[in-house]
């Protein structure tokens, strides 16, 4: 909280630190909810110095966005269905693409917007996922919401549809560029997303959170040697999205809440 707030003399405190206060841990890449925590060790502060007659009243807070409720779940034939309704233009490539990245290896917006080209090791077929976009319309990216580094793997046919986008390019480069030739921001992929659900006619309140639903390892530790395996087997080969398997399996693990997620 200090370096953010910086000296502040109790008695000048006003809903103008609050804002900026707000703001500077928004742009750092925290959520509502973890901002409310913060904010109810400040306000205990401020209200001991009401208590004391330093301040006239506790200052209010800008509007925090409240606990999101549990997302829906997808099925694989639902996100095919997505995918195939995505509107058709000249970025509908690789927006299918993101949906499929996403799905396939359950990550969080932040980090699927993240990627970069030298993330990849296309031969080795896997990426390492230790960096989220923080938000903002430039490429400004912080570590993971849980802080740690993992390294996932990628299918045969998602390596295939990635290579245009990761060979021959910078490695420090956003890996998915927008028709302004910047990096995609959150709200156009949300956009996109949304506009394919609504055309695919599914009526479950659907945020980009709930293509995480299937691959839930990193909360129950990977078995990335018998990720491989499937993701080498002739079923992943004959289709995409064939997450039935997997599907099944996570099934009987209980997926830790992710109350913090923003969409």
């Amino acid at each position: 909280i200090s370096p953010i707030l910086g000296s502040v003399r109790v008695r000048d405190f006003s809903r103008r630190n609050l804002t900026m206060f707000v703001r500077e841990c928004r742009l750092a890449g925290l959520t509502d909810n973890t901002i409310q925590r913060y904010a109810a060790e400040i306000n205990n502060v401020l209200a001991m110095a009401v208590e004391y007659e330093v301040l006239q009243h506790v200052p209010m807070w800008p509007k925090l966005k409240p606990t999101p409720s549990r997302k829906a779940l997808l099925s694989p034939e639902e996100v095919m269905a997505i995918i195939n309704c995505v509107e058709q233009d000249v970025s509908a490539p690789q927006y299918k693409l993101m949906i499929k990245v996403q799905y396939q290896l359950a990550l969080r917006l932040g980090e699927l917007l993240a990627l970069t080209p030298g993330k990849f090791d296309l031969q080795a077929g896997t990426v390492v996922i230790d960096q989220q976009k923080l938000n903002g319309s430039d490429f400004r990216v912080g570590p993971t919401k849980t802080k740690t580094s993992v390294v996932l793997p990628l299918s045969p046919n998602l390596i295939e549809e990635l290579r245009p986008y990761v060979e021959e390019r910078d490695n420090n480069a956003p890996l998915w560029i927008s028709l302004q030739l910047g990096p995609v921001c959150r709200n156009a992929y949300i956009y996109v997303l949304k506009q394919a659900v609504k055309k695919a006619g599914i009526q479950k309140k659907i945020t980009s959170h709930c293509l995480r639903a299937v691959l839930v390892s990193r909360y129950v530790g990977a078995d990335t040697a018998g990720l491989m395996e499937f993701f080498s087997s002739k079923n992943t080969l004959s289709v995409d999205l064939n997450c039935d398997i997997v599907a099944e399996e996570a099934s009987m693990i209980l997926e830790v809440p992710d109350i913090d997620e923003d969409n």
